[in-house]
């Protein structure tokens, strides 16, 4: 468990290139160990392989959508007590429902204040999930 920004390890899992650059850029300027997937599934793969602090999830993407991804992370022992924080366009409340269901920790809607998101990744990776398994 990461106790400061410069340890926390984000994943940004987002298709738009331009968005996903700049994210990835303002939460490494921000302190964080941020690395990147352009999709769902490539998202899902790496979270397994580095198991990050938190994971910063769009939504709308090709190949795996944020959707399946998130399920198929809160499916796994070994990546469901990663939050998630889900950065869409999605802006309705039934979007926002589906992903608390589905375990999302925290739905914040693109465009998101950077001061805001900087503080909601470093709060979420520095307060895990508890562990199901245990």
């Amino acid at each position: 468990m990461a106790t400061t920004a410069n340890e926390v390890v984000v994943l940004v899992v987002e298709d738009h290139d331009a968005a996903r650059d700049t994210l990835a850029e303002f939460l490494t300027v921000c302190g964080f160990q941020v690395h990147t997937a352009p999709d769902g599934r490539e998202g899902v793969e790496l979270a397994q392989k580095i198991h990050p602090d938190v994971i910063v999830m769009d939504l709308a993407m090709p190949v795996m959508d944020g959707w399946e991804a998130t399920r198929r992370l809160k499916a796994n022992l070994a990546t469901r007590s990663i939050p998630v924080l889900v950065l869409t366009a999605y802006g309705h409340d039934l979007a926002h429902r589906l992903a608390q269901e589905m375990g999302c920790s925290e739905v914040l809607v693109k465009p998101v204040d950077p001061r805001y998101l900087q503080q909601r990744v470093a709060f979420h990776g520095t307060h895990p999930l508890p562990d199901p398994a245990n």
